[in-house]
């Protein structure tokens, strides 16, 4: 009987499911508060120097996910392998993904450092791009300290492993705070560092969570009996290093344009001045941590996904996909509903500025309506990787953000009566677009797939 024949309980798959997804939403969530830790002391020295971080912040995450696409190729050759029972393929993908991301860091770190011009001539207000510019050559430094850790959590969570990347990045967060406290304000005979300290200290924390998830992950495997004879083979294969890359190509392009009009939407913002920047920024840092939930789901689904695909266990893979769809969408619009029942008091929390905070109070409820479209869309991107399709999500992030999103962002923002609130119209259309396009595809190759096995069957 073929795998796909064998009926499936859907709780015993959202059991399975909840077990991968939710430790990888925790660890994704705590991931980025390290920003909102940043955030929260750099917006007690004044807006000018949040809106620095906010600049700083975005420039470097364009930059960081196209790392990420590399990422999501390698868990999608990791989880086929092992659904595939080829284990030792498994160890030797994972080296060579962290190859890439070497050789990927290497190339764009000098890139990077160039920030500064390119918001210049792009017209951002000059008073706060020296500290973007002082954050971004730090936390620059992070760039493969956290491709490394993002790759060593994904071969774990592909081994069903959660606890230990979770752990550290708690215990990450935790030196982040204390580390920030010294340095940005500057204590103990440290003078105050402001944005530049709260870059080296999120560099610092990166550097040790990487080393201790190392260590921690040779360990782990070591004393599992499926991969405790496999070798770790440290030499770069161009073959199958291309392999992986061939399949990133398309998801770094999704995820350079999905990031990318954020990013463009800081640089408006930037235009506007440091109060719109500031709230601007604090909004979309309440919006990504909201973020992280959903893109934990899709992690999840891409490995549950990969494996039942590897597998040839089609009715667990589409079934695996839209549990995914359905939880991660419901637990974000919660999230987000928290969010925005409390803006006001969260707002004041990191600036009193009274401008800074009505302004952000009233973004939130676009964020709120936001909140399900972009589950949807990052969760069904998910769910093609773990079916090896790239392309579309590629094309939905570019049509969406780019020929549709971007003109109502422009037009809107340079009009009085919409200002800021015009970029956060605009980004809330994009996204509409791609979401609806990506959860469609989903359901046009999950289904055929799994009814030409079902006819396959019966004809036999």
């Amino acid at each position: 009987m073929h795998p796909s024949s064998v009926p499936h309980s859907r709780l015993v798959t959202w059991k399975t499911l909840i077990r991968l997804a939710f430790p990888l939403a925790l660890a994704q969530f705590f991931n980025y508060t390290m920003q909102i830790i940043d955030s929260w002391f750099v917006g007690k020295i004044g807006v000018t120097e949040l809106g620095g971080l906010s600049l700083g912040n975005g420039y470097f995450a364009f930059f960081m996910v196209g790392g990420f696409g590399i990422l999501g190729a390698m868990e999608f050759h990791i989880s086929f392998a092992i659904g595939a029972k080829t284990q030792q393929q498994s160890f030797d993908d994972f080296i060579q993904g962290v190859f890439l991301m070497l050789f990927y860091s290497l190339a764009v770190i000098p890139i990077m450092i160039a920030g500064g011009w390119m918001m210049r001539r792009f017209g951002v207000d000059p008073a706060v791009i020296p500290d973007a510019e002082r954050f971004i050559f730090w936390v620059g430094l992070s760039l493969f300290p956290s491709y490394l850790f993002l790759s060593l959590r994904s071969l774990l969570q592909c081994y069903g492993v959660t606890a230990p990347q979770l752990i550290v990045v708690i215990a990450a967060n935790g030196l982040n705070f204390v580390l920030d406290a010294i340095f940005v304000p500057g204590k103990f005979g440290i003078p105050a560092m402001g944005v530049r300290g709260a870059a080296i200290a999120t560099l610092i924390s990166r550097i040790i969570m990487a080393g201790i998830l190392c260590f921690w992950t040779y360990r782990i495997l070591k004393s599992r009996p499926e991969t405790a004879l496999l070798k770790w083979n440290f030499e770069f294969r161009s073959s199958r290093a291309w392999k992986i890359l061939k399949m990133a190509g398309p998801t770094i392009g999704q995820l350079l344009f999905e990031v990318g009009i954020f990013v463009f939407s800081t640089f408006l913002a930037g235009r506007l001045g440091p109060i719109q920047l500031s709230s601007h920024h604090l909004v979309l840092s309440f919006a990504s941590l909201v973020f992280m939930i959903p893109l934990g789901f899709s992690s999840a689904a891409t490995v549950l996904v990969g494996k039942a695909y590897g597998a040839r266990d089609f009715a667990l893979l589409r079934l695996s996909g839209n549990l995914a769809l359905l939880t991660g969408g419901a637990i974000a619009f919660t999230a987000g509903l928290v969010i925005w029942i409390f803006g006001i008091p969260l707002l004041s929390s990191f600036n009193s500025d009274p401008q800074v905070v009505n302004t952000g109070a009233s973004l939130l409820l676009i964020v709120l309506a936001f909140q399900v479209f972009d589950a949807t869309q990052v969760i069904s991107a998910g769910c093609l990787r773990g079916i090896g399709s790239t392309r579309t999500a590629f094309m939905a992030n570019l049509l969406g953000h780019w020929f549709v999103a971007l003109p109502v962002m422009l037009y809107a923002s340079q009009q009085a009566r919409y200002g800021i609130f015009g970029i956060w119209m605009g980004l809330m259309l994009g996204l509409v677009c791609v979401a609806t396009s990506l959860i469609w595809y989903w359901r046009r190759r999950s289904g055929p797939m799994l009814q030409a096995l079902l006819i396959g069957d019966a004809s036999a």
